[in-house]
């Protein structure tokens, strides 16, 4: 779609707009590992999709990332979250769960390459979980400004889950224990192996 409007919107570098050129095609580069939406618009089309800037995920220097866009008069907010462990790094594989505080209607999320995604209403306030096996669940509200930008960029960080030690606890066999001693009664003990990786 030619003379689109394009955003370029990351949490570590500056925003860029663009327009597309005759063809619909826009040129852009972003650091490795830098998390990114692309929002395209025009008149009152418009589209977003989301991800990770990476090498090596293809053989070529660069890809070509297609954002369609689609009719609405949808006036709603796109909020843009980046999840990530308390060094900044981004986390893939977790589970979120987003919804609105006033009718506690859950709202559909996007969950890609440590980014989480979702469109809400603005002024309103949404409840925000978000889960993972290795780190603790982390409770969070976010109020989508009134007026203002049609994005909204926030933050999710998960701290790890502490260390306990204990890796496994398996039940190995169930043995009887004899007589070695007056003093000792027969009986049935569980042996547990306790593995502690260490």
């Amino acid at each position: 779609l030619a003379n689109a409007n394009v955003k370029i919107i990351t949490f570590g570098e500056n925003e860029q707009e663009l327009t597309t050129d005759g063809n619909g095609m826009v040129d852009f580069t972003l650091k490795e590992g830098t998390a990114f939406v692309i929002v395209g618009t025009k008149d009152n089309l418009t589209g977003s999709t989301s991800g990770m800037a990476e090498q090596g995920k293809t053989d070529k220097a660069s890809m070509i990332i297609p954002v369609p866009l689609y009719g609405s008069n949808d006036k709603s907010v796109l909020a843009l979250g980046l999840v990530t462990d308390t060094k900044g790094k981004p986390i893939d594989g977790y589970k979120a769960i987003v919804a609105n505080k006033k009718t506690a209607e859950n709202i559909p999320v996007e969950m890609k390459d440590g980014l989480l995604t979702f469109k809400g209403k603005p002024g309103e306030s949404y409840n925000i979980s978000v889960s993972h096996d290795d780190y603790l669940t982390t409770l969070q509200d976010l109020t989508l400004p009134e007026t203002g930008p049609d994005i909204h960029k926030f933050t999710v960080i998960l701290e790890q889950k502490p260390d306990t030690g204990i890796k496994k606890v398996v039940p190995l066999a169930a043995v009887t224990t004899v007589k070695i001693a007056d003093d000792l009664k027969s009986g049935k003990s569980e042996l547990v192996m306790i593995d502690t990786d260490k």
